[in-house]
Parts: structure tokens; C-alpha cells; sequence
């Protein structure tokens, strides 16, 4: 089960490492989906087709070759986004991304445990006009990254849900068990480079698949519920560069004709690239829970 929400880039310390020649584990995040890259000094994104930069993102690093900033111009010189980090070592801490388009925010906030395992984060919205907040606490650890236990509140809301996660023999994640309805299960194929999702026998899934360097080159949802809209995400590589991320998506009207919403161009021709050593992230953000 797969979350998307709007643009930008986050490295955050949620993912359990792998032994080589292994996939890595699953992680249940929802509004984090988070994919490394070599240092880019910019990001140009274009919207539904365009085939033009509709925003260009130029990063920041401090000392410690960290994302610490992003700057984001619209074309035409139209309004400015801004989006700011805060980090604990490697694992980001907090994110703010506000829109100069339409003053709306996304905000994340994590906390660690001393092996830098994610213990808990928020994530809210605000457009001034609606806010929501979403909270996911993990707990009962078998190891760094290995929650038992996941519960949930939303802002304003007093219901509470969590789920209980299994592992493999190889500590990837293959089970969540809600305290009420489907179970989300993951199968993993090492020779084929693939990790596939299932909720509600079919509901929702979920794909992902990987090349020879066990790096992501898609990921693509849908299932056969009503509700299930169909979308993809295509990543290409140059060499250990992270080059571009196509994002397609189907609509409530038509479920699964997909079309473009958002392609990004990584940027390498600055300084900053040539220069840090360490890795970006990103992550997209489009409303899909």
C-alpha cells in the first residue's frame, strides 16, 4: 500500500538495511516514500505533459553534505516554494515545504531512538482554510527498524487503529495486521527483482521493481476495489545518478487510463553536485492515501 503526497525531497531514516544480492525490506509509512540518489544541485518539474520546467528546485547543502534547503521558482516569474530541514546525523528530523502558489504546507516530524530507529512522526496540512494531521507511532522493536507495532491517530479524531507487522527470516517485512479488516501482505523475488503488495486479496496492490544494482526503476498500484485509482512511477538512471522520475496517474473518472501528471529532472551541472559527497532523496506527494 503506497502514499503519495506532493513534491520534494527528504532522506528519512525508516528503511532496514539488506545483505547484497537481497531486496530491502518493505517499510509501512504512509505520506513517506522516500528513494536515494547521488547529489543533485536542482530538480526542473514539469506538470501534466508540459514540456517545459513548470518549477525548478535549486538545493542547498550544509556542512555535513545534508539537504538543507530547497528553493522552488514557478515559470514566469511567478511565486516562490520554499522547503527547510532539520537533522539528527542522517535522519531527517523535520520538513517544512510551503507553497508560494497557494500558501499551503506540508510538514513532517520524526523522532528516533538511539539506533536511529523512526519511533513515531507527523505529518499535517494546511491551506489556511482546512488542516489535517496524522500521527504514526511504531513500538514493540525486534531490532533497528523492525517495529512490532503501529498505531494511528488522526487530528481531531478519537478513534485509534494500529497494526501488528511480521518479518521473514531475513527481517523484511511481509505482514500487517490491522486491528480490524484486510491484511496487507509483501512477497519478495530476489532473482526477479520484485516486491509486490496485496491488501484484501487483490483490493490494492502494489509493485516495485528493481534492476541489477538493486536500484528502483518502477513502482506501479492499483487493485480491484472501486476505490482503487491506477498509477506508475518510472525512474531513470545515469550511472549512479538518479536522471528523471515519471509519475502517471489514472483519475476517479477514468481509474485506469494513466496519464502524466509530473516528470522530474535531476540536476547535475553545479557545484553542489560536483563537490558533496552523500545522497538526496525524494519523495512525491499527491494526495493518494
Amino acid at each position: 500500500m503506497r502514499t503519495e503526497i506532493c513534491f520534494t525531497f527528504v532522506m528519512i531514516g525508516c528503511t532496514a538495511s539488506a545483505p547484497d544480492q537481497q531486496l530491502p525490506s518493505a517499510t509501512y509509512t504512509p505520506h513517506l516514500d522516500s528513494q536515494a540518489s547521488s547529489v543533485a544541485c536542482g530538480d526542473d518539474v514539469a506538470f501534466y505533459g508540459n514540456t517545459s520546467p513548470d518549477l525548478r528546485y535549486l538545493f542547498t547543502y550544509d556542512a555535513a553534505g545534508r539537504l538543507s534547503h530547497a528553493a522552488g521558482a514557478w515559470a514566469n516569474n511567478g511565486p516562490t516554494d520554499s522547503i527547510d530541514y532539520q537533522w539528527s546525523g542522517n535522519n531527517l528530523t523535520h520538513m517544512l515545504s510551503v507553497s508560494g502558489w497557494d500558501s499551503s504546507s506540508y510538514e513532517i516530524t520524526a523522532h528516533y531512538d538511539a539506533s536511529a530507529s523512526l519511533l513515531d512522526y507527523t505529518w499535517a496540512y494546511n491551506d489556511g482554510t482546512y488542516d489535517d494531521a496524522w500521527t504514526y507511532a511504531y513500538s514493540n522493536f525486534a531490532g533497528p527498524n523492525q517495529p512490532l507495532r503501529l498505531q494511528i491517530t488522526e487530528q481531531g479524531q478519537p478513534d485509534v487503529w494500529g497494526y501488528n507487522f511480521v518479518y521473514d527470516t531475513s527481517n523484511r517485512l511481509v505482514q500487517a495486521v490491522p486491528d480490524s479488516g484486510p491484511t496487507t501482505t509483501w512477497a519478495y523475488d530476489d532473482d526477479a527483482h520484485t516486491i509486490t503488495s496485496d491488501t484484501g486479496n487483490g483490493a490494492w496492490t502494489d509493485e516495485l521493481t528493481y534492476d541489477e544494482q538493486f536500484r528502483i526503476v518502477s513502482a506501479e498500484w492499483g487493485g480491484s476495489d472501486p476505490a482503487a485509482i491506477a498509477g506508475d512511477q518510472v525512474y531513470a538512471w545515469s550511472g549512479d545518478q538518479l536522471s528523471a522520475v515519471t509519475y502517471r496517474s489514472g483519475s476517479q473518472q477514468a481509474p485506469q487510463q494513466l496519464d502524466v501528471v509530473q516528470v522530474d529532472t535531476l540536476r547535475y551541472d553545479c557545484s553542489a553536485a560536483r563537490t558533496l559527497a552523500g545522497r538526496t532523496s525524494r519523495f512525491m506527494t499527491h494526495g493518494r492515501r
